[in-house]
């Protein structure tokens, strides 16, 4: 994200689960929310996270993010593997489901 910006809020989503079944996902994650949220975010990789800012609406619906992320879930068939969950105010983290073994997200 530019510096030069102010940015009101930032959602983080954590990818590490995601990113064992496939280090390219991270990337498909990325233009997904571009293309689902549009050019009213700026979105951006730091490591195994996707940063999600906003400089006009600091009041973007949280829910929103989640249901992006539920479907970009869907469209990629982990679904059955991987779920979508809040763990914090502005924060998201993808994570296997509990009964999945991480040798079967590979």
């Amino acid at each position: 994200m530019s510096k030069s910006k102010d940015f009101k809020l930032i959602y983080e989503i954590v990818c590490e689960h995601l990113s064992w079944v496939d280090d390219k996902l991270l990337d498909d994650l990325s233009s997904f929310l571009e293309d689902k949220i549009g050019n009213e975010a700026v979105i951006t990789k730091d490591g195994k996270k996707v940063l999600v800012g906003f400089s006009k609406d600091p009041n973007y619906n949280k829910r929103n993010i989640k249901i992006y992320l539920k479907k970009f879930l869907h469209k990629n068939d982990l679904k059955d593997r991987l779920r979508a969950i809040s763990t914090g105010k502005n924060q998201y983290t993808i994570n296997k489901l509990p009964d999945i073994e991480i040798s079967r997200l590979g």
